[in-house]
């Protein structure tokens, strides 16, 4: 190499090393610009519409390879060719405030981002008319904020799996408020099912309500003679019932679960076999079985939960009337009621489980309650006498701190104050006047409000797992708060 060229090289060298540290030099590769041109910052959508969003991007040095977009951190989208354009379907929306990020990326990996925040809107939708017997109208209408039901809605909308089935709300004898949410069955914990008002749901031991409105109905009927009707004589084949304290037990302490009788339901789970409630059920002489139990208190003074003592009611139905509760029932109750739809668990002894296992539409559980709340009226007939839906907000069991509790069965009542022919009445300062609740495991609620002339039905699968927010939770913290500002 000549001199002149080999200062020359060395010359060059040095410029770039020193242009390189100063900048001097051509720089590396630049990341793409990008921008979000749509949907606008701010923009508020309705949960359930479809959103466009489209980013701009350019790359001075190279090209674009992709654009990715992202809702609240999690990528939803990508595309490669302009326009960058992807459909946002906001279907099950849970949150308000949407933070949308595209991320453009050029052909030497180098990325560049930008955001814009979008607000989602739940709508609330006044229940559908569908002939079914339920007038409809709005929360306003009846006199109801919808502001507390909208909050109530994003709240359970941030879990995936809430564990609520369905809410529905009656007010001064319409439907205003019907939700529906994908669950878990109690028996089915792997299958994901998409309930809505047309699925049939499990009341478990709100079915035990239903069941003391059928003695009301046999005893109005005149199957029964009445409620002090003692369980000796609906059951001759037991003679040995005649004497002594058993004797004394009637219906009205079965309906109460007041017999007397020992009775052990709580200690293992629902479904050991060492459960009084699956010996039961499963036995070939369950009246014997349960008959047969020492007496542990006199009749009518002490309660302790017994799905027995409920199914002897079922039983002194069939007995006296020669129908089993759900024909019964289909006779005198649900067929008044327009209730078509429904199934009812029988036992391995032959005989409908009146203490559980009915399963109702959830519009048709809330004519159950709405019909209390009329006094026993439907469609200008007395189905049910009043003196008898006057006995379910009167405390038949009073409870205090003394009193046998067991968490399974009772603690899920939150602000209960007594029992009463299979109704849970609840405290006043909470719930105002003579309310009262029917109760099934899994937060199966027929709420009866007569203060705020509202019905309330709660569908749920929290059998095996706690609620995200238990029906209690939902009445005070969003439910009766609507009623507050009307």
């Amino acid at each position: 190499m000549e001199l002149k060229a080999y200062f020359a090289f060395v010359f060059k060298i040095s410029l770039s090393v020193i242009g390189f540290g100063c900048g001097l030099t051509e720089p590396g590769n630049s990341p793409p610009s990008v921008n979000i041109s749509s949907p606008n910052e701010g923009l508020e959508v309705n949960v359930g519409e479809s959103v466009e969003i489209v980013a701009e991007a350019t790359d001075n040095d190279g090209t674009v390879q992709s654009v990715r977009f992202y809702k609240n951190g999690v990528q939803i989208g990508s595309d490669s060719e302009s326009p960058y354009t992807i459909i946002w379907n906001t279907e099950g929306e849970s949150r308000r405030l949407v933070r949308i990020q595209v991320v453009a990326q050029d052909d030497d990996g180098a990325t560049s981002a930008a955001n814009t925040t979008v607000y989602t809107n739940w709508i609330y939708e006044q229940p559908e008319n569908t002939g079914d017997g339920w007038v409809t109208a709005s929360l306003l209408d009846a006199g109801l904020n919808p502001e507390p039901f909208v909050d109530l809605m994003y709240n359970l909308r941030s879990q995936s799996n809430h564990r609520t089935h369905g809410i529905l709300v009656a007010r001064h004898g319409q439907l205003v408020f019907e939700a529906y949410f994908p669950g878990y069955r109690r028996d089915d914990q792997g299958t994901l099912i998409r309930f809505d008002r047309d699925v049939l749901h499990d009341m478990a031991s709100a079915t035990k309500s239903v069941t003391s409105a059928l003695l009301g109905i046999a005893i109005d009927q005149g199957f029964i003679d009445s409620i002090d009707l003692r369980v000796h004589e609906l059951f001759p084949e037991f003679p040995w019932l005649a004497t002594g304290e058993k004797a004394e037990m009637s219906l009205e302490h079965m309906i109460n679960m007041s017999s007397g009788l020992e009775w052990d339901q709580a200690t293992f789970q629902p479904l050991d076999p060492r459960n009084d409630l699956v010996l039961f059920s499963r036995s070939s002489t369950p009246w014997s079985f349960y008959f047969s139990r020492p007496l542990v208190a006199t009749p009518g003074t002490h309660m302790t939960y017994s799905e027995a003592s409920i199914n002897v009611v079922g039983e002194a139905i069939f007995r006296s009337s020669g129908q089993q509760v759900d024909g019964f029932a289909d006779t005198y109750l649900f067929g008044e009621l327009g209730i078509a739809d429904r199934t009812w668990g029988v036992t391995a002894y032959g005989r409908v489980w009146s203490s559980g296992d009915l399963f109702l539409r959830p519009r048709d559980m809330l004519k159950i309650g709405q019909l209390y709340l009329q006094d026993g009226v439907w469609d200008g007939e007395q189905l049910i006498p009043q003196s008898w839906i006057d006995l379910a907000s009167i405390p038949y069991v009073e409870f205090d701190a003394t009193s046998e509790a067991h968490e399974r069965y009772w603690a899920a009542v939150a602000d209960k104050v007594g029992y009463s022919h299979a109704w849970w009445t609840l405290s006043e300062e909470t719930y105002g006047a003579d309310a009262f609740t029917a109760s099934g495991w899994g937060d199966q609620r027929i709420m009866v409000l007569p203060e705020y002339s509202m019905v309330v039905v709660f569908t749920g699968g929290s059998q095996w797992e706690d609620p995200h927010l238990t029906a209690h939770e939902m009445m005070v913290g969003f439910i009766l708060p609507s009623t507050e500002t009307q």
